[in-house]
């Protein structure tokens, strides 16, 4: 599982979408597992992760099916090594020596509460495709095929699960362990093993709807030729004469939207803005729907997203911070539309009770705030901004106006990695502290913090939005806000790159060269204040 699309992520990824993931994921499904485990974050980008740009391909195996996480690698290193200390050649590194090390917990938090929503029930899917019994058995990425369009899911599944697991009830296709599947599609192959056909005439017989070209010939010697007589005779029974009357039926074509819209079934999830992207997964509970959205972009899309749910009112849980909101929503049909605006890479679930009790509340979030008309105040003037001088830095210091670290003409200030305290004071009118909601937004922030108001914290902000709730935290007067912000290792190694050894802070076997590109660190900004 790769960190980023754009680099080294380039070869191990398929159209944007991981290589085998896909595949496990289907295994799991049709074998009755639970959890979908992955090595997540496998990549040589050495301490240039943070959880936010971990997030991405995080989100993206999510979708995919994964719900078990095995992070790639955690190494054990001396005190004496020093600091980051020494790493294995790949991975990303995840031990107490990275820099963000002391902020993690969001992140942890945000993949424990991912597993345990993505584990709930069933996997939702209509389509089931038979991959036939060729060699290498193999199962492509994540995708959308073209003869199924957007908005449905599906499992692939082989021979042995066809002959042995596949039954039929009421016109579905069903698996032991609760999965179903609207449609089996056969594999675009002249030559499909006897028994397997045998399989699918059973199946057809008891109700089963099958699309795919019929085969031609055994894909096996067993008892030929009598074996290819055997396949073209039940060919022309379920392709060539169709006549006979079956509950199910066999539909030579490609058209499988078509065939699923025939049957009324509308896709599961959809939506509207053309320029976006947003993932999906969907699980069925006996509690609820279940359905997990990612905005694939790295920018802010705003959309209606259409849910084949009706009769039941939807929440947005965000696994960011915990908060379990109500959205506006209308419904049509049997379907559900809730307009959504999703930030930078930002995902939500959106829960769908299947009880009248709810837990969720009234409130801001960002998925409603463009929604709403905003005022909104920047937070101009000075900074007062500490470093560690044991990293390097230059201890208190002012920063006239917010800027990355990088752009700064101080070497200890613009080579720094590590932690640095924002203070500001803020005088805040009544105006603004008894508004309805407040919200603080950081603007951009490299690469992680934690917020906190007189003396109060609120919280650790590692993603986007990178937003604070101020409601009711706020006081008339006098303010003081602080902001701790930590960046990633490389800017500090490659500035120890040019120094001699004696001079270096840092010691590890992985090299970065003196003219290598710094990273943008630092609070960045603008700092807003919004109230609505």
């Amino acid at each position: 599982m790769l960190t980023d699309d754009k680099s080294y992520g380039v070869s191990r990824l398929d159209f944007g979408q991981n290589k085998v993931t896909k595949m496990v994921a289907s295994a799991a499904h049709i074998y009755g597992r639970k959890t979908v485990s992955a090595e997540a974050f496998t990549t040589m980008r050495h301490w240039q992760d943070s959880p936010a740009s971990l997030k991405q391909s995080l989100d993206r195996a999510f979708c995919e099916g994964v719900n078990r996480i095995v992070i790639h690698s955690t190494t054990s290193t001396r005190p004496e090594d020093g600091l980051p200390g020494y790493e294995y050649g790949a991975g990303t590194h995840f031990n107490p020596n990275i820099t963000w090390w002391e902020l993690s917990s969001g992140f942890l938090t945000y993949i424990a509460r991912c597993q345990h929503l993505l584990r709930a029930g069933m996997f939702v899917a209509d389509v089931l495709f038979y991959n036939g019994d060729t060699a290498p058995n193999l199962v492509a990425q994540k995708h959308i095929d073209p003869r199924i369009g957007k908005g449905y899911d599906y499992d692939v599944c082989n021979e042995e699960v066809l002959l042995n697991r596949l039954l039929v009830k009421d016109g579905r296709l069903i698996l032991p362990d609760g999965m179903s599947y609207r449609l089996l599609v056969l594999p675009a192959s002249r030559r499909m093993s006897l028994a397997s056909l045998k399989k699918i005439r059973e199946l057809v017989a008891d109700g089963a709807t099958v699309i795919g070209s019929p085969p031609e010939t055994d894909s096996g010697l067993k008892n030929y030729p009598q074996c290819d007589n055997e396949i073209k005779s039940i060919k022309n029974t379920l392709w060539e004469k169709p006549g006979v009357a079956t509950p199910g039926k066999v539909l030579n074509t490609s058209e499988i939207r078509q065939v699923l819209q025939s049957k009324g079934v509308e896709p599961d999830f959809e939506y509207d803005n053309s320029e976006a992207w947003i993932d999906y997964i969907h699980r069925s509970t006996n509690e609820a729907e279940i359905y997990f959205l990612t905005n694939r972009k790295n920018s802010k899309v705003t959309t209606n997203c259409k849910f084949r749910v009706s009769g039941k009112v939807p929440e947005l849980w965000d696994a960011v911070n915990g908060s379990i909101l109500l959205p506006q929503y209308h419904t049509n049909g049997n379907r559900t539309t809730i307009h959504l605006s999703f930030d930078v890479f930002q995902s939500v679930f959106v829960v769908f009770p299947k009880s009248a009790t709810s837990i969720a509340r009234t409130g801001f979030n960002n998925f409603q705030s463009a929604l709403r008309s905003k005022d909104q105040q920047v937070l101009e003037g000075s900074w007062t901004v500490i470093f560690d001088t044991d990293r390097g830095g230059p201890g208190k210091t002012v920063f006239e106006k917010l800027a990355d670290w990088t752009q700064h003409d101080d070497p200890r200030i613009k080579f720094y990695s590590g932690k640095a305290v924002y203070e500001k004071v803020l005088d805040i009118k009544s105006s603004v502290s008894n508004k309805p909601i407040v919200v603080l937004d950081l603007g951009e922030v490299k690469s992680i913090c934690r917020v906190s108001l007189n003396g109060k914290d609120l919280g650790i902000i590692w993603t986007a939005p990178w937003e604070v709730n101020l409601t009711g935290r706020l006081k008339t007067g006098k303010n003081i806000l602080q902001i701790e912000v930590i960046n990633l290792w490389p800017n500090r190694l490659i500035g120890d790159a040019a120094l001699p050894e004696q001079q270096r802070i840092t010691n590890t076997n992985i090299a970065f060269k003196k003219d290598a590109e710094l990273m943008p660190s630092g609070l960045i900004g603008p700092v807003t204040i919004s109230t609505f």
